[in-house]
This record gives structure tokens, C-alpha cells and sequence, in this order.
């Protein structure tokens, strides 16, 4: 790091905007010996002679007269310091008297680059200084730290989100964290640029004046970069490069030929920070914007340049250049980009089929919401056919479906049909495609007369099941599994593998879609996971941006259930909630966050993402309904919660045979402890959940009849042991709660002691450290009430031991955490700087033997909160 000069010298600190210069340069004179003379120059008052030093020694200069201006600035600072900011503003006179001042004054100034000083000022400056300091830019450890400093309720994602745009810049580090904070997260919902001028904002007039310095082709290229959003060749970019490689603006690759020379047609330019040529692109006037998209888009590929021109208000080159782009388009989510452009465009006479088409696109890779804007955008006049009419009846229901309104779906289907009449004269893949859409509306709806009525005209229409289209089997098989005929999951394979042979990507994302929620219902979790991982896979690889977070999200719902990587999982499910998701992804991934949460001890945290609750508007039904109606109830349980839960939540949950089964799980354990202890308050009739719960699901129906047994007051420690098995690698925290459940037994003692250990080894081994505190709580009051000897504890597995007890900090420190208080927030709250606080964390961690920070909070809350049962 550099230093003031000891001695009379220049030292100049030079970087690009928001690089943090004027940081730099306070901390070097604050470390300064002797009297510091702080001055600097005034983009407004420039034009006045000696205003820069004036500021500093705090006396008006002779404006005619450089040496005796000199001597006067000499005199005044004497052995102190001089320090003068923003040179690159500084006045004539200053800039003269600046370079003879360092044979006698100690001098520390800092130049933005660029900058518009004559050359030949420029030159005295470099000649004159003993040490020319260029400020690096932050790096990207050092960048993240800053925007969880100034953001710390951002995602991991958003952050690095946040520090790639930044390029290393301190500012932008700063604003744009900010920014994701008020665009929910989403940083890709903020432009920079377009309103700087007016707005002011610190980082964009920073940014635009500093542009404005470079001459007219560097502006160009920096601009054009920022529309490009990514690096281009230096020859397309124009003369102006070199500029702003100079100015530390942008940074360029070569590509090396064989002899081993760069070839210049190769060199590669990228900007150093991606919001600077941004800003530099949004601060164009209008008409200039507009002929830069026109001139990018003659030499880039038809997707890109297809939305060039449409920025550029060449409407027709637009759609030309999207409709190549969708023919060459090697994924579904290319094809189905090209197309939305290409439908969206005003001033073109778009055809029917490329609408219609368009929609289609955009329903195959979950984007259903741009496909309802399609097919509003299309006249009905276009629709001049039977087949067309039909082919947007189709649609409509297929985009009904995916917005979760299965109801709406199915009456669309009733509605086109009955408006066509006849349906014989249309083509067989769209006949099949309305039995498809009206068998899957029908299932949606949960009507089995309608599924009964729709499954039979499609085996009508198309004879036996060889026959069927691949359309008509998805949908076919999609029914099968939602009525749990035999062999349904061998079904639903086999028509997700002959739809993606006949290229029904579409068809096949439903079919592993339903394959993997259902075995996720069902409480198969072992298959499940990998069903729902596989399906992510695949729809990556095409682009199916939305039907994948559909799938990762169900994917983290059953790793939340299991038990597995519990860290992990809430730290995905809050980047995959930073992002725009389909209903039923945000509520599968908000209940896996939350359980996730709750289960390793951060109650606070998901207490707060419950209550915050998915979007207002959005509605989901279903499974994922479900889910979050039950993770509501497990963590007031989890939280000490023992009221009744409300009517509404006990009623959204009836579809999931796996999630009714385990809400009365959870009623059983709060109706316990609301009661003290008196394991009758809440017995029931089983006999109906039985019947409803597939294998392995049926591990609640055998937790629950050991649980009516118990309040009977039958021995049911065997029961409790044998539900415990049912659940074993499947949902190791219902497998937990089992073997807790034998406390409740009126068993002897001893047949109580063996299976609470085991759960404490399995509480410890998967993180679920709320659990694990309640199992060890049980184990205590046994000791304490003499109802097994102490020996047997002793014998137990040592888990986790305190080297040494905490302290009173550490333990206040610890509580804060596990309400879900960020390391700043508790700093600010206890009067403690960051580091220590961290500090605190970590010998608590070291201390209780915590692999996490959350599990040692959550071992404080268990182990030295209260001792509820």
C-alpha cells in the first residue's frame, strides 16, 4: 500500500470512477505526520485561478503572478501535507504552481482516469512525481465482503451478481447492492444509465462525467459494449479502443496465430467494470442509442441482432432477423426467445402461424406468462380456420394449466370445442393435443367423472393404447398416476422417454414432472430426488428455464424432508426466491427453505420468510399448498407454539397423503404438549388416513396408530420403533419424531432410553439440532426423575463436547443468531464492532462442538434456553 511522502515529493493516486481514490487518499493523509491541507478541484469552479489550493491553505492566491503563488502555498503549508483531490477538475493556475511545489512541500494528490488535462500537463505532472499510484480494483472476495456489509440481507447469488456487474469498483459495489435490495434481489431488473442526468445518483454522474472526458470514438466503443452486454472484437469496435484500454476502462485478449504473433483481427475487448459501459450506453441521447443498436446489428447472429434492431425501431429487420434466428435456434428456449420477439413487434404485419407458434414456444419451456400475451396480441380475424381456431383453443388451456387454473383450462377446452362443432376434419397431432389438454384439465381439476369422461373419447378416438399418439399416452399415463393405477411410474417413464424421441419436449417435462411430485407426495423421497434432479437436467439443457426451477425447487423440498445438506438447502431456496418463479416453484421452494430453517435452529429466520408468504396475487393450490400450510404448523411446533392450529390450515391439507399424514402427526405432538404430557388429548380414527396413504407414505399411518395406542394406554414402544423403521432413509425427521415418540409410551423406562439415543445419534448426524435438543432434553428428564440409571447415558456416543463452558457473550451473541439477526445487526445492537462478534460466534462453535453457526445457535436455544418438554 502506498504511503505520504516523507520527504517534498508528488504522490499521485490515479484509478477509473468509483475505484475509490478519494478512500485512498483520506486514509494516507490521516496516517500523515504534521498539519494535513486538504483542497481539491470543483467541477463547477474550475474556471477560477488557484480555487483548488485556495481550499486548502484557506487564502485567496496572486492569479497573475506563478511564482509568487508558489512561494505563498510554500509558506503557508511549510512541513505539513498537501492534499488535493480530483485533479482532473483542478484550475490552470493550480495545475501550473503544482509540479514546482514538490521540491519544497510534501504533496498527496489523486486524478480520475480519464481526464481532459492537456497533454502537456499531463506530461509535468508524470514528470514531477516521485510515485504514480494506479488504485486496483477490489477483488472479488474483498467486493462480496462489502456487499453483504452494505446489504446483508442479500442471497449469495445476488451478491455475486452484484460484485460481477461491479467489476471491482467500491461505489458500484455499494449502489448496486442497494439496488438488488430494492428490486426484491433481482439485480437484472435495474438499468443504469437512462435517468442519470436527472437523478443525480452519486455512481452514474460519477461515471458519466468521466466518460464525457474520452473523445467521441472511445465513447462510442464503451457505449457499445454496454448495449452488447458482453466482450466483442476490437476491430468492430473502432479506433476508440485504445483510449479506453489507456484510461483503465476496458481490458483486451489477443488471439495468438500459430507463429505465435497476436492477431490483431482477433483481439478480443471486455469493460473492466460491466455497469460503467452500461451507464455510458444509457447516458446516449436517444437517436444516437438507436443508430448504434442499427450499426451492432449488421455484424452480430440473428437472435442478437434481432433485438438490436428492434431497439433501433427497425421493426421489419427485427422480425426478419427473430424468425431465422428461431429456424436456427439449437435449444427450445432459443427457439421460444426468437419467436416472442418476433410476435411482440409493432408496425410488422405478424402472420398467424408465427403467433401461434410463438405461444407454443413459450408453453414448451414454461413461460406462461409471455404466451398469454401472445395469444392476446392475436386478432381474431387471423384465425380464418377451423385448425387455427382449435390450435388457440389449445393453447389457452395449455397456458391455464401451467398458471395453476386447471378449472379455466378445462372450460376453454369445452368451449372451443363446442364453438368448431365437428372436430373430424382436423389434423390427427391437433386432435391429439386437445384430448392431451382436456385429460390434463380434467386431472388438474380433481373431477374423476371428467377424467373418466376424457380418458375414454381419447380411447375412442384413437383405438388401442399402441395407437395413441405420444401426446395422448403422456396424458394418459398423467391420470394413471393421479388415480395410483398399478404400474403408474413405469408408465410415466415410458411416455416421457417415447415423447422426447417424437420431440414432445413439452409433453415429456410434464410427464417427469408429475413422475417426481408424485413420488414426492407419496413420501417416496429416495426416488423422488433423483426423479426431480433429472428432470432439472434436462430441461437445462433446453433452455426450460422455468420448468427447471420448477424441478429444483421440488428437488430441495425433498432434501428438506431427508434431512440432507439443511445449510445448503436454505441457502439455495433463498437464491432460487431472489428470482422470478412459477407458483408452484416459489412454494415448494419458500417450504423447503423454511423447514430447512427451522430444522437447524435459524427459527427466526423462518418465522419471518412464513410470514412474508408468497407474492400478493399469487395463488397455488395443491401439493405445494400443502407443503406450506404444513411447514407453517411444524415450525410453531418447532418454535414452542402449542395452540390449536387454525381451521385454514388443517383444511388446505388434503391432497398429499404423505403431508395429512404428517399434520397429524404434528397435531398429536402440539395437542401433548399443550396438554402437559396427557398423550389422550388428541387420539383419533386412523382408519381413513390408511386407506389414503400410498407405501411408503404409510409410515404416518403407523406412527399415528402407535400414537392412539400410547393414549389407549397400551404398551407402544414396539409401534413407535416400528414407525421409526417405515421412515428410515426417507424422512429422517419424522423418523426422529418416531423414535421421540416413545417417551410418550406408557412402556417401562428402560424400552424408552435405547430408541432416544439412536434419535440423538440421527438428530446430530443430519443437523437437525432443534430436534436433537428436544431428544436430549427427554434423556435428561429421565436421569433427573430416576428412571434409568445414569450409566446408560454415560455409555452413549460422545456428540459434539464442550471444550470449555460459554461465556456470557458468546451465549448472548448466539441467541441473537438463532433469531435470525444478521452479524451487523447484532453488532450494532450489543455495541460491538463485526470481527468480534465473528469472533464470538466462532468460539462458541469450537466450544459446543457446531459444525455451523446456526446448529451452536440452535444448540444455545436447546440446551440453555428453557426446558419445555
Amino acid at each position: 500500500m502506498p504511503t505520504a511522502p516523507e520527504q517534498p515529493g508528488l504522490v499521485v493516486v490515479t484509478g477509473a470512477p468509483g475505484v475509490g481514490r478519494t478512500t485512498l487518499l483520506t486514509s494516507l493523509a490521516s496516517a500523515a505526520a504534521g498539519t494535513v491541507f486538504r483542497g481539491g478541484g470543483l467541477a463547477s469552479l474550475r474556471h477560477v485561478p488557484g480555487v483548488a489550493l485556495s481550499r486548502a491553505i484557506r487564502a485567496r492566491l496572486p492569479e497573475s503572478d506563478v511564482d509568487l503563488a508558489v512561494e505563498a502555498v510554500r509558506a503557508r503549508v511549510k512541513d505539513g501535507l498537501l492534499v488535493l483531490d480530483d485533479l482532473q477538475w483542478a484550475d490552470g493556475l493550480t495545475l501550473a504552481v503544482l509540479p514546482r511545489l514538490t521540491e519544497h512541500v510534501r504533496v498527496l494528490a489523486a486524478l480520475r482516469t480519464p481526464n481532459n488535462l492537456p497533454a502537456e500537463v499531463f506530461r509535468a505532472l508524470r514528470a514531477a512525481a516521485r510515485a504514480w499510484v494506479t488504485v486496483p480494483p477490489l477483488t472479488d472476495e474483498a467486493a462480496s465482503g462489502l456487499a453483504e456489509k452494505t446489504a446483508p440481507e442479500l442471497s449469495a447469488a445476488a451478491i455475486a451478481a452484484v460484485v460481477e456487474r461491479a467489476g471491482g469498483m467500491p461505489l458500484a459495489v455499494q449502489v448496486l447492492a442497494r439496488r438488488a435490495v430494492r428490486a426484491g434481489g433481482n439485480l437484472s431488473q435495474t438499468e443504469l444509465g437512462r435517468s442519470a442526468p436527472s437523478r443525480a445518483d452519486d455512481l452514474e454522474r460519477a461515471i458519466a462525467d468521466a466518460v464525457a472526458q474520452l473523445r467521441r470514438p472511445a465513447r462510442t466503443a464503451i457505449a457499445a459494449l454496454g448495449l452488447l452486454g458482453r466482450p466483442e472484437l476490437a476491430s468492430r469496435l473502432g479506433p476508440g479502443v485504445g483510449e479506453l484500454v489507456e484510461a483503465g476502462l476496458a481490458v483486451q485478449e489477443g488471439t495468438v496465430t500459430q507463429e505465435g504473433a497476436v492477431a490483431q483481427d482477433g483481439m478480443m475487448v471486455a469493460p473492466v467494470a460491466p455497469c460503467v459501459a452500461e451507464i455510458a450506453a444509457g447516458i446516449l441521447p436517444a437517436a444516437d442509442r438507436a443508430a448504434l443498436h442499427a450499426r451492432l446489428a449488421q455484424f452480430c447472429a440473428p437472435a442478437e441482432s434481432a433485438r438490436h434492431y428492434a431497439a433501433a425501431g427497425a421493426a421489419q429487420s427485427a422480425f426478419d432477423q427473430a424468425v431465422v434466428a428461431a429456424g436456427q435456434a439449437t435449444t427450445d428456449g432459443e427457439r421460444a426467445a426468437s419467436l416472442l420477439l418476433a410476435a411482440g413487434l409493432t408496425g410488422v404485419d405478424v402472420p398467424p402461424r408465427v403467433r401461434l407458434d410463438a405461444v407454443a414456444a413459450a408453453l414448451a419451456v414454461g413461460r406462461y406468462h409471455a404466451a398469454v400475451r401472445a395469444l392476446e396480441s392475436l386478432p381474431e380475424t387471423n384465425l380464418t380456420t377451423p385448425a387455427l381456431r382449435a390450435e388457440q383453443g389449445v393453447l389457452k388451456a395449455e397456458a391455464f394449466l401451467q398458471a395453476g387454473d386447471p378449472a379455466a383450462a378445462l372450460a376453454a377446452t369445452e368451449v372451443f370445442r363446442n364453438a368448431l362443432g365437428e372436430t373430424a376434419g382436423l389434423p390427427v397431432d391437433l386432435l391429439a393435443d386437445l384430448h392431451r389438454v382436456r385429460i390434463l384439465a380434467a386431472v388438474g381439476v380433481g373431477d374423476a367423472v371428467a377424467v373418466g369422461t376424457a380418458t375414454a373419447a381419447a380411447h375412442a378416438h384413437f383405438g388401442d393404447a399402441t395407437a395413441h399418439p405420444p401426446a395422448v399416452a403422456a396424458a394418459l399415463a398423467i391420470a394413471a398416476a393421479t388415480g395410483r393405477e398399478a404400474g403408474w411410474a413405469a408408465a410415466l417413464d415410458a411416455a416421457a422417454k417415447a415423447c422426447e424421441v417424437a420431440g414432445r419436449t413439452a409433453d415429456e417435462r410434464w410427464c417427469r414432472w408429475v413422475l417426481a411430485e408424485t413420488l414426492a407426495a407419496d413420501g417416496d423421497t429416495s426416488e423422488a430426488g433423483p426423479a426431480a434432479k433429472a428432470g432439472a437436467q434436462r430441461c437445462a439443457v433446453d433452455g426450460a428455464y422455468s420448468w427447471e426451477s420448477r424441478f429444483v425447487a421440488l428437488g430441495l423440498w425433498v432434501s428438506a424432508l431427508r434431512g440432507e445438506a439443511l445449510d445448503d438447502v436454505v441457502r439455495r431456496a433463498t437464491d432460487l426466491l431472489d428470482r422470478s418463479l412459477p407458483g408452484r416453484a416459489r412454494a415448494y421452494a419458500l417450504a423447503a427453505g423454511c423447514l430447512a430453517a427451522a430444522d437447524s435452529g435459524a427459527l427466526g429466520l423462518a418465522r419471518g420468510r412464513l410470514s412474508g408468504g408468497l407474492p400478493e396475487g399469487m395463488v397455488v393450490s395443491g401439493v405445494p399448498a400443502e407443503a406450506l400450510a404444513w411447514v407453517g404448523q411444524e415450525v410453531a411446533w418447532l418454535d414452542g407454539v402449542v395452540e390449536p392450529s387454525g381451521d385454514q390450515e388443517a383444511a388446505a391439507i388434503r391432497q398429499s397423503a404423505l403431508l395429512l399424514g404428517l399434520a397429524e402427526i404434528t397435531e398429536h405432538w402440539t395437542a401433548y404438549e399443550r396438554a402437559a404430557g396427557a398423550v389422550g388429548a388428541h387420539a383419533k380414527d386412523t382408519g381413513r388416513l390408511a386407506t389414503a396413504l400410498q407405501p411408503p407414505a404409510e409410515a404416518a399411518a403407523a406412527t399415528l396408530r402407535a400414537w392412539n395406542r400410547a393414549a389407549g394406554g397400551w404398551p407402544s414402544s414396539s409401534e413407535f420403533n416400528q414407525a421409526a423403521s417405515a421412515w428410515h432413509q426417507r424422512v429422517v425427521r419424522e423418523e426422529i419424531r418416531a423414535l421421540l415418540g416413545v417417551m410418550v409410551a406408557p412402556d417401562p423406562p428402560d424400552a424408552a432410553v435405547p430408541a432416544l439415543l439412536a434419535a440423538e445419534i440421527a438428530a446430530e448426524t443430519a443437523g437437525l439440532v432443534v430436534l436433537l435438543g428436544r431428544v436430549r432434553k427427554a434423556l435428561r428428564r429421565y436421569v433427573a426423575h430416576g428412571r434409568v440409571a445414569q450409566r446408560n447415558l454415560d455409555e452413549r456416543p460422545r456428540l459434539g463436547p464442550r471444550s470449555s463452558p460459554l461465556s456470557a457473550r458468546e451465549t448472548e451473541v448466539l441467541q441473537l443468531v438463532a433469531q435470525g439477526e444478521s452479524t451487523r445487526r447484532i453488532a450494532t445492537r450489543l455495541g460491538l464492532s463485526r470481527e468480534t462478534v465473528e469472533t464470538h460466534v466462532r468460539s462458541g462453535m469450537r466450544k459446543l462442538g457446531a459444525r455451523t453457526r446456526t446448529e451452536a445457535a440452535a444448540l444455545v436455544a436447546a440446551e440453555l434456553g428453557d426446558e419445555r418438554p
